[in-house]
């Protein structure tokens, strides 16, 4: 039986050789093999000619080294484990508990966490600290159903879970050990919160992680989603199975399509005239009002009869998956005669190679998987031919919250696995197009208690927001503008 203890150290030379043989110390008098990996990452102290030294007394100890960060140097430690028990503790703190765990084969859990908000813990730190725990706690458990108390304490983690958990991790900042406990979560890996007692030996560095905070909850949600996950950039396969979701939530939802989505309400409706003359406008830019247009996920038609209406000569194909909204889309459209309805997949299009001038899609993107997409819009667009796409903007911190909860995406009609567009990763989206134009709008969402001409008057108002450095990439909404060459 070995035991590994992770140390992640950056400038600890007041505490590091203190720690180091406290927790030698310790296991060898409890008789286990064991190894003590230090990760030093980015220390511009002493801290690595200390430990240098003690490795003369203590040759269990060993030195890492990473790219400085608490998320990079655990990855790292736990990369490099070699025992069947595995220990984080910070430099700072650490309990002898973890280490007497072991003799009883951990009580067959796989994880136990050091929780400072465990019953029975005792948490003297600052309270503002305190509070900022209790509140990022309650976040995990609202927003992805987390059930124990702490994500951040130390830690024993049974070496065959983090074989399991450890390569499904993306994260490196210090929302890793969030990324890590959800995960394991997630794979029903069985854990126990232990109960400490911790006090503060440094002061808190509040200012300079706030930044860093919002960022880290950015990537824990990107981190979280499914690998196939709509509006991502991930391998595309399997893609049946998301196909056949977004399918059953369309046809679910058929017959209150246009309720859920607000087409009733005068605001809303401003808001697609308003989408479809940006769109007729590029098109007419680029000289093909008399083109063939294929909209990609036309839904109940509503933006379909608006542009066939604004573009009389041209020639539609609206195409959906979901058979029970195109029904809706071809009785509400019934009376224009530039519309052909398809019902078909947006990675399978039924039409020939470069048979089309135009691409258009209104609140499709974030439904699909982009790499697959981008291969089928490459297929079938014609040289010199343009791609426009409307879709939610998930560095809106709105969008971000409503694709981030379970219960918002529900009240709001989103679909289980949908999420946004990064408008700085468009580029990587469609490699193959020239980038012509990258617009935000939106700063305003419905709200029902304003009057609809106000509603209108500020969105005007707000329009003027991407001109700020501020407001330019957190718009509602992100309009994208292609061509390809």
């Amino acid at each position: 039986m070995k035991v590994s203890v992770i140390l992640p150290a950056r400038n600890e030379q007041e505490l590091i050789e203190k720690t180091v043989k406290d927790i030698a110390g310790y296991i060898k008098k409890r008789g286990y093999s064991f190894e003590i990996l230090v990760v030093v990452n980015g220390s511009e102290d002493a801290t690595e000619e200390i430990l240098l030294r003690i490795i003369r007394r203590i040759p269990q100890v060993k030195i890492l080294k990473s790219k400085p960060g608490y998320g990079y140097a655990s990855r790292k430690g736990l990369k490099e484990a070699k025992g069947d028990y595995v220990i984080i503790y910070n430099v700072d703190f650490y309990d002898f508990r973890l280490i007497d765990y072991v003799d009883v084969d951990m009580k067959g859990n796989d994880i136990i966490i050091g929780s400072k908000l465990a019953k029975g813990a005792k948490d003297e730190r600052p309270f503002l600290r305190h509070l900022v725990s209790l509140m990022f706690n309650y976040y995990l458990k609202i927003f992805y159903g987390f059930k124990g108390t702490d994500t951040h304490g130390i830690k024993l983690i049974r070496k065959t879970a983090i074989d399991e958990v450890l390569p499904k991790c993306s994260t490196t900042s210090g929302i890793f050990d969030t990324e890590f406990i959800l995960k394991s979560e997630r794979q029903n890996f069985k854990r126990v919160d232990l109960p400490v007692n911790i006090s503060e030996k440094r002061p808190p560095r509040f200012g300079s992680r706030s930044l860093q905070t919002f960022i880290d909850l950015f990537e824990l949600s990107r981190a979280l989603r499914k690998r196939d996950e709509r509006g991502s950039l991930a391998k595309p396969t399997p893609i049946l199975s998301q196909e056949l979701e977004e399918k059953e939530h369309f046809d679910s939802g058929a017959d209150i399509y246009d309720k859920t989505y607000g087409y009733d309400q005068k605001f809303t409706k401003y808001k697609i005239t308003k989408k479809c003359r940006e769109f007729v406008k590029f098109v007419k830019q680029n000289n093909l009002e008399n083109s063939r247009i294929l909209e990609l996920g036309c839904g109940t038609g509503e933006y379909t009869r608006h542009i066939a209406a604004m573009l009389p000569k041209a020639k539609i194909v609206a195409l959906d998956i979901s058979s029970k909204v195109l029904v809706r889309a071809r009785l509400k459209c019934r009376k224009l005669k530039n519309i052909d309805f398809l019902n078909a997949s947006a990675y399978k299009v039924p039409l020939r190679e470069e048979s089309v001038e135009v691409i258009c899609g209104f609140y499709v993107l974030h439904h699909l998987n982009i790499r697959r997409t981008n291969e089928e819009v490459e297929r079938l667009i014609k040289p010199g031919g343009i791609v426009f796409f409307y879709e939610p903007n998930i560095l809106n911190p709105i969008v971000f919250l409503i694709k981030s909860t379970p219960f918002l995406k529900k009240k709001v009609g989103d679909s289980p696995g949908e999420w946004g567009i990064n408008p700085l990763k468009t580029d990587k989206y469609f490699p193959g197009l020239e980038v012509i134009k990258i617009t935000q709008s939106e700063y305003l969402f419905p709200l029902e208690i304003l009057p609809d001409k106000l509603l209108v008057f500020l969105d005007r108002i707000t329009a003027r927001f991407t001109r700020w450095p501020l407001f330019r990439y957190i718009g509602g909404s992100v309009q994208l503008c292609l061509k390809k060459p």
